[in-house]
């Protein structure tokens, strides 16, 4: 039954990787959609690997030739954890207690333990390949400065399990508090603020770590005693995890031990409170209606605030699409703290480049937007209520709006704060600042359309875990992919134009340029209306 267990949640997540879906009459290439969602990873993981071993090559290779060379591998096991931890915490909760197959599962005569443990394999399956991406790098400027050795080799090897291992029991327990503190909620707002604000926390403390990195990194090198003993004492299996890198046997015994102890005792704890949890429908007071009379709604605003209350009741889906917004909200206020520092910068950049601060940060703005895809899962979380939304006596157009309207909504206050913050630090025209604004808007409009079309081509109803189509699936990556080419061919040519790295530099006043991008990106967001008014329009009936 195990056997079974873990094939089914493998080809689960294996499926998330392909298209599924019909497209008139023939059946899209699952294949093709697992060979995108590979080389996508591939890159992603590519650039992070050799942007990882730069730094271990230029600022910690040195540590290898001294008495503390366990700390090389000690500290790039940190990172290996945290990237792991970074990347699946906000999927433990989902993975483990919330599948949508918990209905099929709990009535069959399997044991929560065995559904728990096939779970947190499949788990530790995701949190492997990303804790390999922040540690394998280490190995590989190891075999580079001292050379293979089969034993060293095998050691690192045995070690990334054992990361991978407390990793996982780490983003369990977390997953395990926030299961356990939202059951005691009613489904819906009470639980998403739980998981929200758990979420928003780690990120804050993820984002101060790596803002300190570069300090952490030159301390390391210059102290590197005093980081050893801290290490030693204050985590010390990660003490272990770097002896046992350099083939010491004992506490590669003993790290082992530790981490697979860790991770049955959480297991332990999971599968006994399982049932509870999954089956918890929280407590809620009953409430009284202080709304006074009821106010007949237009269709356009009853679906926007049906769309609203679907982002409200997902913190997956709240975590993916608006992390944008708290990072518009955060960045002008850095840098307005940092004013003075930030305007010297610009001031110091070569002449050529003068007066184009706005296109760099018109720039910045738009790959900012790219990422927060709210559009590209909307139509794949209808999942089998899609039919309900289909017998309402509204317009196919119009729920495909309601869509696009809520995520540019979501943006449009943050996007006028933080053009109003920049305006005032670099003491901008009024037009600067207005076209900087419009562009934005239109870029988001834009991506929401994106997102929207291929989400229409490539749609996944079938999905056990809506995290899987907010995070993974095809219709997320191919816009992404799509907004960001789009992004780079528009703000691209000026920078090669002011550079003059084909020729002698073609000066371009910033404006005029504004001026021309918020041109393009209109017409292309007037095109991809059109093309959903009609085309899709029609796409979403035949669903």
């Amino acid at each position: 039954m195990t056997k079974a267990l873990f094939k089914m949640q493998l080809k689960s997540l294996m499926s998330s990787m392909s298209f599924g879906r019909r497209h008139r009459g023939r059946e899209m290439s699952a294949r093709s959609g697992m060979v995108y969602y590979v080389v996508v990873m591939v890159i992603i993981a590519a650039a992070i690997y050799f942007a990882l071993r730069q730094s271990l090559v230029s600022m910690m290779a040195p540590l290898l030739f001294t008495d503390y060379a366990w700390i090389f591998f000690a500290m790039n096991s940190i990172v290996g954890a945290v990237i792991g931890f970074i990347t699946c915490v906000f999927l433990a909760d989902n993975m483990i207690f919330r599948p949508k197959d918990n209905d099929i599962l709990l009535p069959l005569p399997i044991k929560p333990s065995k559904i728990v443990f096939v779970r947190m394999m499949v788990l530790a399956i995701r949190v492997l390949f990303f804790t390999a991406i922040g540690f394998v790098p280490s190995i590989d400027v190891y075999i580079n400065t001292m050379g293979f050795d089969l034993k060293s080799f095998i050691f690192q090897i045995v070690t990334l399990l054992s990361i991978t291992l407390f990793t996982v029991s780490i983003c369990l327990i977390v997953g395990f508090i926030t299961s356990k503190i939202s059951s005691k909620f009613s489904a819906g707002s009470g639980k998403t603020t739980v998981t929200v604000v758990l979420s928003f926390g780690l990120m804050l403390i993820y984002m101060l770590l790596v803002s300190k990195l570069q300090d952490l990194i030159s301390y390391l090198v210059t102290h590197g005693e005093d980081i050893g003993g801290n290490i030693m004492r204050y985590l010390y299996p990660f003490y272990l995890m770097g002896r046992g890198c350099l083939g010491d046997v004992g506490a590669l015994l003993i790290i082992l031990a530790i981490t697979a102890a860790i991770f049955l005792v959480i297991w332990f704890l999971v599968q006994k409170n399982f049932i509870s949890i999954v089956t918890a429908t929280g407590r809620a007071k009953g409430k009284v209606y202080h709304g006074g009379g009821m106010v007949a709604r237009t269709a356009a605003s009853a679906l926007y605030r049906k769309e609203l209350k679907r982002l409200s009741s997902s913190a997956v889906y709240i975590m993916n699409s608006c992390m944008n917004v708290i990072f518009l909200l955060i960045i002008p206020v850095i840098l307005l703290t940092r004013r003075d520092q930030v305007v010297t910068a610009f001031a110091n950049i070569p002449p050529v480049f003068q007066g184009t601060v706005f296109v760099i940060i018109a720039a910045f703005l738009c790959f900012m937007m790219v990422m927060g895809m709210m559009t590209a899962a909307s139509v794949s979380l209808e999942g089998s209520s899609l039919w309900v939304i289909r017998t309402l006596p509204v317009s196919s157009k119009s729920v495909l709006m309601a869509k696009i309207k809520l995520q540019v909504s979501i943006y449009i206050l943050p996007l006028i704060f933080t053009t109003a913050v920049l305006g005032y630090i670099f003491n901008a025209n009024p037009l600067n600042i207005i076209l900087l604004f419009a562009l934005v808007v239109l870029c988001e409009v834009f991506t929401a359309e994106v997102g929207l079309i291929e989400n229409l081509k490539r749609p996944r109803f079938d999905w056990k875990n809506e995290a899987v189509v907010i995070k993974q699936s095809a219709a997320v990556g191919f816009s992404m992919l799509i907004c960001g080419l789009v992004a780079a061919a528009v703000f691209l040519p000026y920078i090669f134009l002011m550079s003059g790295l084909f020729g002698g530099a073609v000066v371009i006043n910033g404006t005029v340029y504004l001026i021309i991008v918020c041109a393009i990106y209109l017409v292309l967001a007037l095109l991809l209306f059109r093309w959903i008014s009609t085309k899709g329009a029609k796409i979403f009936d035949e669903l």
